[in-house]
């Protein structure tokens, strides 16, 4: 998958360091607590990184990293002075969606600073309901089996439907930011209940021959790829320009996303659900799906063939408002299927499917280049089939609201705002 980077962190300092003394182990640590970025924990990407190959080497860092390479919460952690090494380490976090998350580890070196991240436990249902918040979260840590330092810090735990995707970094003389743009394709969930429903309907139109379902040829996969279309716009979705950055901090990135559930059950959609909801319906029906990234808007890709050689590209965008005239458009592409459609009403739905589909190649076109540079992450394709070989799993969101986890299956530019 083009510039999907695996999960990189960067230890943000800041919080007043804490002093301990366990006189009976004659062991002198000093210790503060971490939460990065700046101080908010996003349980989506936390969950999805979780599923991900953990990494086999630290992240770059002056220090020595234990536990979960990929953590975001933990300690920075210096033995002083011992009386023998190895030092036994046992750190408890817990608070608000936080469930007890212990690690139990061996400091094997004096005056070497660590840092220490257990994998977080969270309670999904509580995740479910609440939004973003400001939590206290405890830190407990013993040394050599006696309690050392108790701490609390207040962090900001964004709610499951808050992705972050950028990170700036603060060294000008690093390549430091960090991206996280393939966190949109954990939102894209083939097996949610409303992707049922919408491929369900879609099948009940029969524009698309069951018998070429899956098959990978083009004009069937246009054809299906054109039921689901038309079944959002029977339903009477409609696009709206409006997005939420959900950080509410200068130097983090991070987009509220819907689940497709709630994409399916909304009146409207901006770009970034309108494409994960069709996204995950296509991935239903056997055809593979790709996000087009650009910054401020996201469109959508899918293959026309089983050899993943052709793409094509529709603008979300198109589901409401004007259409450009047919004059202003190449037709010729889509005449023949637009002929076969059985009613002059079909017919009349899949001119703006047409639109929508020139709409998205030609965004495509004119930034390719872009698309083709490897260090330019401001423009990505993100497929979500790679994005689930490399661990990315979807996020599941029942009917009842509950949320769980699905048990089978360098340089970020300068995007600066979310998607529309």
């Amino acid at each position: 998958m083009p510039k999907c980077s695996v999960l990189a962190r960067h230890a943000f300092a800041g919080l007043a360091l804490l002093w301990a003394c366990a006189v009976g182990a004659k062991t002198v640590v000093q210790w503060n607590p971490l939460v990065e970025p700046f101080g908010h924990i996003y349980p989506a990407l936390d969950l999805t990184s979780n599923s991900m190959p953990r990494p086999t080497a630290a992240r770059d860092s002056a220090a020595a990293i234990l536990g979960n390479l990929s953590g975001s919460v933990g300690v920075r952690l210096r033995v002083k002075a011992a009386s023998r090494f190895p030092v036994r380490v046992q750190l408890r976090i817990a608070g608000g969606a936080i469930l007890p998350s212990d690690i139990d580890v061996d400091v094997a070196n004096a005056n070497t600073e660590y840092l220490i991240y257990p994998t977080l436990r969270w309670d999904l249902a509580a995740l479910a309901t609440q939004g973003s918040s400001t939590q206290s979260i405890d830190f407990s840590l013993e040394v050599d089996g006696l309690a050392v330092q108790k701490n609390i810090v207040n962090a900001r735990i964004h709610a499951l439907n808050d992705a972050l995707i950028f990170v700036e970094g603060g060294d000008p003389g690093r390549d430091d930011d960090l991206d996280f743009n393939w966190i949109f394709a954990a939102y894209v969930d083939e097996s949610s209940e409303a992707v049922d429903e919408l491929s369900i309907a879609a099948n009940d139109l029969q524009i698309a021959s069951s018998d070429d379902l899956g098959t990978g040829e083009t004009d069937a996969n246009i054809r299906q790829v054109f039921a689901l279309w038309h079944v959002l716009q029977q339903r009477g979705l409609r696009y709206v320009g409006v997005s939420q950055n959900a950080s509410a901090h200068p130097r983090l990135l991070s987009q509220r996303v819907r689940f497709p559930d709630q994409s399916w059950a909304a009146k409207n959609v901006n770009c970034v659900d309108g494409s994960i909801l069709l996204a995950a319906a296509m991935l239903k029906n056997g055809i593979e799906p790709v996000l087009a990234i650009i910054p401020g808007h996201m469109f959508l890709g899918f293959y026309l063939d089983s050899r993943r050689e052709q793409l094509a590209f529709l603008d979300i965008s198109l589901l409401s408002g004007p259409v450009p005239a047919p004059a202003e458009r190449d037709r010729s592409r889509f005449d023949s299927i637009a002929d076969s459609l059985p009613t002059s009403k079909l017919q009349r739905a899949f001119d703006r499917f047409a639109a929508s589909l020139d709409l998205g190649q030609a965004l495509f076109l004119r930034h390719q280049a872009q698309f083709d540079l490897p260090d330019n992450l401001d423009f990505q394709l993100v497929s979500i089939s790679d994005a689930r070989a490399m661990g990315v799993l979807p996020l599941r969101r029942s009917s009842s609201g509950q949320f769980g986890r699905n048990t089978e299956a360098g340089d970020a530019g300068s995007q600066s705002q979310p998607m529309r």
